[in-house]
């Protein structure tokens, strides 16, 4: 029946691909799906799904995250949430803004500088047998969750950056840090990205994923 009100239509609601599996990724997944976030898992939240481009990827692994992964969603420039579970607790942010800051791979090149071991190890983690990790505390799932939906939240609602990475330590300590862009990483020019349109660095760029850092997760 016609009215002389129009009838408003209701806002879109936002897309948001959780890419990944396990007791968190489907706890931050139920939690944005209440929200009234369009939640896509699986094989739909793949950078190349047909469909709407998600809003906004949130990844989650164990351990670390695999190039490929992180690159997929850099190309289709997608805000995404790195979420990783580790020997310590778990790891939420950066949020990668695409031609932005700080991508994954600089944190990983960083850390490289930092630990000339840790290629090896990363290689084993990302391309070896699966390793399990210990068995993460429930307080621990929970604030990493909350903090995750925090942060999807604020992204989607406000525009509200998070270049921070926040650790949630079994020791109920909390701490973070904030990844800097790295001089050798060309994620700001990466071929086929939309936004990308920074000077690349002198002395050479590494293009996150690329043969020079294949075995480096990022």
């Amino acid at each position: 029946v016609a009215s002389g009100t129009a009838r408003r239509r209701r806002p879109r609601r936002p897309r948001i691909a959780v890419d990944g599996d396990g007791p968190l990724a489907r706890l931050v997944a139920d939690a944005l799906q209440t929200g009234g976030a369009q939640v896509v898992q699986g094989s739909a939240a793949s950078p190349d799904a047909p469909g709407r481009r998600p809003a906004l990827a949130v990844i989650v692994a164990d351990w670390t995250i695999r190039p490929v992964r992180a690159n997929a969603w850099l190309r289709r420039d997608v805000p995404h949430l790195a979420v990783v579970l580790d020997e310590h607790g778990a790891l939420v942010g950066p949020l990668v803004e695409p031609g932005r800051g700080a991508c994954l791979a600089c944190r990983e090149l960083t850390r490289m500088d930092a630990d000339r071991a840790w290629p090896a190890v990363a290689g084993q983690l990302v391309h070896g047998p699966a390793v399990p990790v210990p068995r993460t505390s429930p307080r621990v799932i929970l604030a990493a969750a909350a903090a995750t939906v925090g942060v999807v939240d604020d992204r989607v609602q406000r525009g509200t950056g998070f270049p921070i990475e926040r650790r949630f330590a079994e020791s109920g300590e909390v701490s973070e840090r904030r990844p800097e862009a790295h001089a050798r990483c060309g994620c700001r020019v990466l071929p086929g990205s939309e936004t990308g349109s920074a000077p690349a660095a002198s002395g050479g760029s590494v293009v996150p994923g690329s043969a020079r850092v294949g075995a480096v997760p990022a």
